[in-house]
């Protein structure tokens, strides 16, 4: 017997020894070839937030942009163009071309856009700025009933390029005018648009334009950018379309059979059996909504690019406060019953295994068999790593399928209060909730009902399958192609989990 049980322990350790050793390689797998299978931008950005407010607040003043410096008040975000981005990447030169943008004088997929407004007040601007800090266009949004002059095409035309080569140093020898407009507003000033084409540079066919506003006698907007078909609008919308159709048929498969059928049915059997642990589960619940709350209220800063300032100031944050608090409220409550829904499941249907709420109490906590299961994950983290990385190598090189770039990086993060604590919340409410909901309420309702009609392995195998197919499709909706890749990707991962 004492042979048997070395001969047990060699090979346990030899196994264990075999999986830190894959682990390890799969690390070093994706350290090397991360940066080549996934598609990555490196964006240099030199000014951040507060030297974009600053800077705004500058020219502004300097220029006499925007309501009274008074009364005025700023918001900033960091921005992209994804419309740019998903032409030129599918259509005008592929990921390589894009990345090229970024460092183009011409073009600016990346951007920070400062808004100064006042509560109350119609006029606004909004200020651009490279993420290198260099100023890339402007709009002062005049009121249409303010008055102005009514000067003719030409004497406007002087006004703008003038503008625009002393204050904005743009080079309009390289440009040459290609459409003009004019409109009388209700004030009786006259507002002129020129719009300019870059002679010699393009974005694959799409070409390099600059408009030029005149309000009255004053240049009121710059704005700098890429022509792209109306035509490559319509099929990248037709691509959507395939991306939102699965995600949004997994979501009304998500409500019916997992929220209402697994959460739902699963807690009327528990109550029935009084095995339901309520106590934890709010807990649980509670601490992730109070997290999501926090992480709510921290954005305030931001909430203002999107404010309507024919609106009362005080209402705005009224209806934002009213907003946040019931999220986090109806998350907390949706959080808690698909814990106790999940835990009461799973502890009906895998007696043997270990209890979740006491998973980390004592004494189960010290247990070789948590200890075993917390290591396996932990080792499982670079293989999964490995295998994202593996797969878009693949698929993208060889089968041509396409997703969009994306940094490494979010500077808007920073204009939370806590800028800690959305990603917390997000990762919490991600990896608690959606195991519960995706693999422990359908993996344990299988057991149950093939259990009953006698079937536990097919019921186990089924709701597998089934929790594969919803999880997928339920991430469908980012934006790739073939509409179909997402879940693809997700096939291994779910069934990996659900194990």
């Amino acid at each position: 017997m004492r042979t048997d049980m070395l001969t047990t322990s060699r090979r346990r350790l030899t196994l264990w020894v075999l999986a830190l050793a894959l682990s390890c390689a799969a690390g070093a797998f994706t350290w090397r070839y991360f940066s080549v299978a996934l598609p990555i931008v490196s964006v240099d950005i030199r000014m951040d937030r507060s030297g974009a407010l600053a800077a705004a607040e500058q020219l502004a003043v300097q220029r006499g942009w925007g309501p009274p410096a008074n009364g005025a008040r700023q918001s900033a975000a960091f921005e992209g163009n994804g419309r740019l981005q998903a032409f030129v990447e599918r259509e005008a030169g592929g990921k390589d071309a894009f990345r090229s943008l970024t460092t183009s004088p011409l073009v600016s997929p990346y951007a920070w856009e400062v808004r100064r407004f006042a509560p109350g007040e119609t006029r606004e601007v909004s200020v651009v700025f490279r993420p290198d800090g260099q100023p890339f266009g402007f709009s002062d949004r005049l009121p249409e009933a303010a008055p102005g002059p009514a000067i003719p095409v030409a004497a406007a035309r002087v006004v703008a390029e003038r503008a625009a080569t002393t204050d904005w140093q743009i080079d309009l020898s390289q440009y040459r005018e290609v459409e003009t407009a004019a409109r009388t507003q209700p004030g009786k000033r006259v507002d002129h648009t020129f719009t300019y084409e870059h002679l010699t540079s393009k974005v694959g066919a799409a070409p390099i334009r600059l408009s030029l506003v005149v309000g009255g006698d004053r240049l009121i907007g710059v704005n700098r950018f890429v022509r792209v078909p109306e035509e490559f609008d319509r099929r990248y919308a037709a691509m959507r379309t395939g991306n939102d159709a699965i995600a949004g048929a997994a979501a009304i498969v998500i409500g019916v059979v997992l929220l209402i059928g697994g959460v739902g049915g699963g807690l009327v059997l528990l109550l029935r059996r009084g095995l339901t642990a309520w106590s934890p589960s709010i807990r649980l619940g509670l601490a992730i909504g109070a997290l999501q709350l926090v992480a709510g209220l921290a954005s305030y800063p931001m909430i203002w690019q999107g404010y309507d300032t024919a609106v009362n100031r005080s209402s705005f944050i009224a209806q934002w406060l009213l907003g946040v608090i019931t999220a986090a409220g109806g998350m907390a409550t949706l959080l808690a019953l698909t814990f106790a829904a999940a835990e009461g499941l799973t502890r009906l249907a895998f007696a043997s295994h270990p209890l979740l709420w006491r998973t980390w109490g004592h004494p189960a906590g010290a247990s070789p068999e948590v200890a075993r299961r917390t290591a396996i994950g932990y080792l499982m983290v670079p293989i999964d790593l490995a295998y994202v990385v593996g797969l878009y190598f693949f698929t993208t090189r060889v089968l041509g399928w396409w997703s969009p770039s994306d940094t490494l990086v979010d500077p808007n993060i920073l204009a939370s209060f806590l800028p800690w604590s959305t990603p917390v919340a997000n990762a919490l409410q991600a990896g608690v909730w959606e195991e519960c909901l995706f693999r422990a309420v359908p993996l344990a309702g299988g057991a149950l009902i093939g259990q009953r009609f006698g079937r536990r392995g097919l019921g186990i195998a089924v709701a597998m399958v089934l929790q594969t197919i919803i999880f997928g499709a339920g991430h469908a909706n980012y934006p790739g192609t073939p509409a179909y890749a997402r879940p693809v990707e997700l096939i291994v991962p779910s069934l990996v989990f659900g194990v």
